[in-house]
């Protein structure tokens, strides 16, 4: 039920978002009684853009309010951070899931690409239009790659793993997950230990990992899941054993473990994500 309402609280909140045609712009158009808000405030934002970057001739406002510019940015950006958000989530949620649904991420990943990129074109297009300096595009243009491009090497992402952790022996900890397929876990990895809340997980200790064969056991529910039913097991595979460094005394039963595996840069990321784990179920046998 606690899901439920705040799932319902969540649609409610992203529906009233004003800079995509949800209900919230529509809401906003009519009580400002401006029709066409979002194409011309997003006209009079790529205006100031293509002026302050490139110094294309200054054209006339089509929205006649201060805050034109800074809502058709806004305008501009939110459609693209739900779709790029939308396209990881639906990445990584379909990881695993065999050839066909590798080919489905791909395909969808390849068209969210080529609609970018025919929308950048168009756009280097209308500011080449727009009479602007051929030195300045070029320098400006290649400044933006580059800084795009040193930005996702020096940013660093860390990997991690989730899995559950269940009772052990003294000082320790059972890793475990729901089929331990895919599970690759160093020797001596650190490994945060925290509760399996429903809308959250709060710290309670850390450890380092030790692994043996992967072994079939019987663990509690809430160990896998963040719900709790006394004397409820579910089958689940043994990865190894966690060490506790910190919060032994405070720490439950049974819970979540998040392990921090390495960290790669903002490209290996994303060439991880979108394209080697679709490929490797797609090429698989």
């Amino acid at each position: 039920m606690l899901l439920l309402a705040v799932a319902c609280y969540g649609m409610v909140l992203v529906n009233l978002v004003p800079f995509v045609r949800f209900d919230g712009y529509i809401a906003l158009m009519s009580a400002l009684d401006e029709p066409n808000l979002r194409e011309r405030t997003k006209h009079d934002a790529s205006q100031w853009v293509a002026h302050l970057l490139y110094g294309s001739p200054v054209a006339p406002k089509r929205l006649d309010r201060w805050w034109s510019i800074p809502f058709g940015v806004a305008s501009i950006l939110t459609p693209v951070c739900l779709v790029v958000f939308a396209v990881a989530r639906m990445a990584t949620s379909l990881a695993g899931g065999g050839p066909l649904l590798g080919l489905v991420v791909l395909v969808i990943e390849a068209t969210v690409l080529l609609v970018g990129g025919v929308m950048l074109v168009r756009g280097l297009r209308t500011v080449w239009r727009a009479k602007a300096s051929f030195w300045r595009f070029s320098v400006v243009n290649i400044a933006l790659v580059s800084l795009v491009a040193l930005a996702g090497s020096m940013v660093a992402v860390p990997v991690t793993a989730t899995a559950g952790f269940a009772p052990g022996e003294h000082d320790s900890v059972v890793l475990v997950s729901a089929d331990g397929e895919g599970v690759d876990i160093p020797t001596g990895a650190t490994v945060s230990l925290m509760t399996n809340g429903l809308m959250g997980s709060r710290l309670v200790g850390s450890g380092t990992f030790e692994p043996h064969p992967p072994q079939r056991v019987n663990v509690p529910l809430q160990a896998l899941f963040p719900v709790t039913m006394d004397g409820v097991d579910v089958p689940a595979t043994a990865l190894g054993t966690v060490r506790i460094v910190s919060g032994s005394s405070q720490l439950p039963s049974s819970g979540q473990a998040r392990i921090e595996l390495a960290t790669m840069s903002l490209w290996q990321w994303l060439w991880t994500v979108t394209a080697q784990r679709p490929l490797a179920d797609l090429l698989a046998r």
